[in-house]
């Protein structure tokens, strides 16, 4: 990969002959294009591959949230393409090609700030889920005023639903997400908390599954 700089033709988009253009953290960058192979893969390539599709699907789906939520710990990744590492890493479960995701392990938050110890997730009225958690500003960076951030997935319907711009302080201890047209469905459920600078991010806490009234 190389860096475009600034000079007689500048930045570009798209393939150029053998190279191809494109856009990464601000950068205008050109990559060469893979020779095509003609050896089938391996079996093992083949697991490799399912697994690393089924956790860029799943995050692709909350690709906007990840760029606030992920904090990157790889200068060299994308919040998604972190994410997405994380998750075939360390929560993509099952033998090729019986694979799945066990949502206990998935992290849609990831940062230095410190989480709450003690939260749940509940729904006590058609088409919302209330959060509800112990405060625990003081504890490392913590701070009364740092920000919730909800999230929850139905896996039947492949839909995330997300609130992160206006969340709840740390020191109110709940707060409410709506996911209207999920009555009745199966949703797993995070809570995490983002700094007021909007600087630090939560490492998410897992709040269970949970039935949509």
């Amino acid at each position: 990969m190389a860096i475009i700089k600034n000079g007689i033709v500048g930045g570009f988009l798209g393939k150029v002959g053998p190279v191809v253009g494109t856009k990464w953290k601000g950068l205008y960058v050109m990559r060469g294009l893979p020779d095509k192979s003609t050896k089938p893969p391996s079996e093992k390539q083949e697991a490799q591959q399912a697994r690393f599709k089924l956790a860029i699907n799943f995050v692709n789906k909350m690709r906007e949230l990840l760029q606030v939520s992920f904090k990157d710990f790889n200068d060299n990744k994308m919040g998604t393409n972190s994410a997405a590492s994380y998750v075939m890493k360390n929560a993509v479960i099952g033998e090729y090609p019986n694979l799945a995701i066990d949502y206990s392990y998935v992290l849609v938050a990831r940062g230095d700030l410190p989480n709450v110890i003690i939260a749940a997730a509940a729904s006590t009225e058609p088409g919302k889920i209330s959060f509800t958690w112990t405060d625990n500003a003081g504890r490392g960076i913590a701070k009364k005023d740092d920000k919730a951030i909800l999230v929850a997935y139905c896996e039947e319907k492949k839909l995330f639903y997300s609130k992160y711009k206006d969340g709840a302080s740390r020191s109110d201890g709940l707060d409410e997400l709506e996911t209207k047209g999920l009555s009745g469905k199966t949703v797993q459920t995070w809570l995490s908390f983002i700094s007021a600078n909007k600087k630090d991010v939560a490492p998410s806490v897992y709040t269970g599954e949970v039935i949509v009234r």
